[in-house]
């Protein structure tokens, strides 16, 4: 059975991509095959199901998106909310197999740092509305329904036989899903914290060459806007917490302790990956 018509056939799929989306997500699956040939692809019904259930997922999401008004308003500015979900999820097998979840996660947060942080100049006075406009389009493209979606096809999965089980996947429905959203809200919100964590480092990287005491002020108030708009200004996960941050960085007085102070952030970004590796299995 060829891809297309498993996809357009396949009535637990809502397709709401486009085709360009759909290709996109399938080129994604087709990577992760080493040695594979064109000719033998349409036979491949492990691959073929995992594009589906791929699909079936990325579909899911956008239909969220569309409900979403931060999210409305971060694809009308230019954000490639779509296109940051695939780098940010990737293939959903590599997601659901990983044996260290609450690693897996904060890998995939730093390497959609790296690629989303914005250029922020040598400006202090730029530096507090970019971040914030920054974390505020990322907090809405990595909302939690993604993660539950993900939690609850893991769960449902184990006890799933044939190529549910291959994948370690079945769709779920939607009261698994908001059975998962508890963990999945918590999960989500240690990322903001990974997320504003890695970022805070990068900050800190940036503004050495050229560090004076009074620049702490403006990267506290960077962070400070940064939680408010991930809705994360109260919440602590393993010990680590925006305060915490804030008043850290509200003392750093010379640019050679900088490297210092972000080692040791970097080491409780490490502590807090863990805890939502348990989060996550203490789910599924």
């Amino acid at each position: 059975m060829k891809l297309s018509t498993l996809i357009l056939e396949n009535n637990n799929i809502n397709l709401s991509l486009t085709k360009e989306e759909v290709r996109k997500v399938s080129v994604m699956v087709l990577e992760s095959y080493e040695n594979l040939k064109l000719e033998s692809t349409n036979n491949n019904q492990e691959l073929l199901a995992e594009i589906t259930a791929n699909v079936a997922f990325y579909s899911f999401l956008k239909e969220e998106f569309n409900k979403d008004k931060d999210l409305k308003e971060a694809i009308e500015t230019g954000f490639p909310v779509v296109d940051a979900m695939i780098s940010f999820f990737g293939g959903i097998k590599d997601f659901l197999t990983s044996t260290d979840f609450g690693k897996y996660l904060a890998k995939k947060v730093k390497q959609f740092t790296d690629k989303f942080f914005p250029s922020l100049g040598k400006d202090e006075k730029s530096w507090p509305n970019k971040f914030v406009a920054f974390t505020k389009k990322l907090a809405s493209a990595l909302g939690p329904k993604g993660i539950a979606w993900l939690l609850a096809a893991k769960k449902a999965g184990k006890e799933a036989g044939g190529i549910a089980k291959f994948l370690k996947f079945k769709k779920p429905s939607k009261e698994q899903v908001e059975a998962a959203m508890g963990v999945a809200t918590k999960i989500y919100k240690g990322l903001m914290l990974i997320l504003i964590g890695i970022a805070t480092i990068k900050l800190l990287a940036f503004a050495a060459p050229f560090f004076k005491a009074t620049m702490a002020a403006s990267i506290k108030t960077s962070i400070v806007g940064a939680a408010q708009q991930a809705g994360i200004s109260g919440f602590s996960l393993a010990g680590f917490n925006i305060l915490g941050l804030t008043k850290k960085i509200q003392h750093y007085k010379h640019a050679e302790h900088l490297g210092d102070h972000s080692e040791e952030i970097n080491g409780e970004l490490n502590t807090l990956a863990s805890e939502l590796g348990d989060l996550a299995d203490s789910f599924s």
